[in-house]
């Protein structure tokens, strides 16, 4: 029977311990992290329910304090608006105004319940919003924009789907936000490339007619012809250069793209999953 030296026993244990330490380490995902800062978060928001203040500071703090563990714009908002709330009701409205700015860059027309929010808090969230606002508009900012340390977790984090930019016919525009814009340049392109189609068609259909009628369905057809041309290859320069000059603009200014543009974009990364069910093995991606 194999027996172990008392004066190893101890190292042996010692390295076996130091060993199992790391592989539990290792075995935790970016999911597990999520998931962890999501409980935080929850556990959180119970102690400032509950008027526990310093312990809630504690929890929001340790998920939000750079680099922040949380992953959506709505986990994020939750966050920040409440770590916001319990600072100032500490008495820290500094703190408090600095940490609400976060909470305003994700969601800046967000309303909290008049019902549920007490009157102090709900006047110091409507106060912080309007000069927001003003200064800086309601459109949502880009989560890497806020966050740099989202984009750069291997598995998560939120990041811009690529996709081809078309500066014609309004698509460039609409990718970019500006969709009443793109809307009427496209609708400006179709109406002239039709007429100028139609205007053709006319002046072929007439071209032999030598009666009066003919000759007017021709020259009205020409001046139609040379009119609907100039209109459209108009419209498409204007479109163009359009389009390329607010890409650029945004590509320097990322946090003033347009709301919607950001709403359409954004997606979350995660690794495919398999599922084991009743019928079989279910395999999704993202």
């Amino acid at each position: 029977m194999p027996r172990t030296h008392p004066l190893l026993a101890a190292p042996v244990a010692a390295l076996l311990l130091s060993l199992a330490g790391p592989a539990d380490a290792i075995a935790q995902t970016p999911e597990d992290e999520a998931s962890e800062a999501i409980d935080t978060l929850r556990l959180a928001r119970l102690h400032f329910d509950r008027g526990e203040f310093e312990a809630a500071v504690e929890k929001f703090a340790s998920i939000l304090d750079r680099p922040v563990k949380l992953r959506t714009r709505d986990t994020l908002h939750e966050g920040f608006l409440y770590y916001a709330f319990t600072l100032f009701l500490q008495g820290k409205p500094v703190r408090a105004r600095d940490k609400l700015q976060f909470a305003l860059q994700l969601k800046p027309t967000f309303e909290p319940s008049p019902v549920t929010t007490r009157p102090d808090l709900l006047g110091f969230y409507n106060d912080e919003q309007t000069i927001y606002v003003t200064t800086n508009g309601e459109g949502e900012q880009l989560l890497p924009s806020i966050f740099p340390e989202l984009g750069e977790t291997p598995g998560g984090g939120v990041v811009l789907r690529r996709r081809i930019f078309v500066p014609f016919f309004g698509i460039g525009l609409r990718q970019l936000g500006h969709a009443d814009a793109g809307n009427m340049l496209l609708g400006t392109q179709v109406f002239s490339l039709a007429t100028n189609v139609t205007s053709f068609i006319v002046r072929v259909a007439y071209i032999n007619d030598r009666t009066p009628r003919g000759w007017e369905a021709t020259y009205i057809g020409r001046g139609l012809n040379y009119v609907s041309f100039g209109v459209f290859w108009a419209a498409l320069i204007v479109d163009f250069v359009v389009s390329i000059s607010l890409q650029q603009y945004y590509k320097r200014h990322p946090e003033r793209l347009k709301t919607d543009t950001v709403r359409t974009t954004a997606r979350y990364r995660e690794p495919p999953r398999v599922v084991a069910g009743p019928g079989g093995m279910a395999l999704t991606f993202w």
